[in-house]
């Protein structure tokens, strides 16, 4: 579960992040466009029109591009979310419940981890084959002590 919080907060701050940078950028639109034309107007340089009637084209079409790759980009972050979640967290999870089950006694729960990286079905055909492993040790164990019963009467 903490890993979890870490992940949706980073993600958070991450929407937080792309959120003031459109509204950093489109506030310097709004300001660019007038100051340009200040200067394009007090001084006699070619370039500086052209950048001003680039910056009066563009105007509050720019700012909406911005405001269009803001969203894009949160759009994009609550897809990394889900897609973290269901790649790398459940199968976490997953794990975590078959251990705990282990753990408490269950010798049949099984790790069923398909949707992965390989790293983490690597770790889950592992602790599959440990508890397989336990289990026969334990059976192994049981069918000595049966033999042994049977050869004490």
């Amino acid at each position: 579960m903490e890993l979890r919080r870490e992940l949706i907060l980073t993600i958070a701050l991450l929407i937080l992040v792309n959120a003031l940078l459109a509204l950093g950028a489109v506030a310097l639109l709004a300001r660019m466009g007038p100051a340009v034309a200040h200067v394009a107007a007090a001084g006699g340089d070619d370039a500086l029109p052209r950048v001003a009637a680039t910056v009066a084209r563009l105007g509050s079409g720019g700012a909406w591009a911005v405001v269009g790759l803001g969203f894009l980009s949160f759009v994009g972050s609550l897809a990394a979310i889900a897609i973290l979640h269901r790649r790398i967290l459940h199968p976490v999870e997953e794990l975590h419940a078959v251990l705990e089950a282990a753990r408490t006694g269950d010798p049949l729960r099984r790790a069923h981890v398909t949707d992965a990286p390989y790293e983490l079905r690597a770790v889950a055909q592992a602790v599959n084959r440990m508890l397989d492993e336990r289990m026969i040790e334990r059976t192994d164990k049981e069918e000595g002590r049966v033999r042994n019963r049977g050869s004490d009467r």
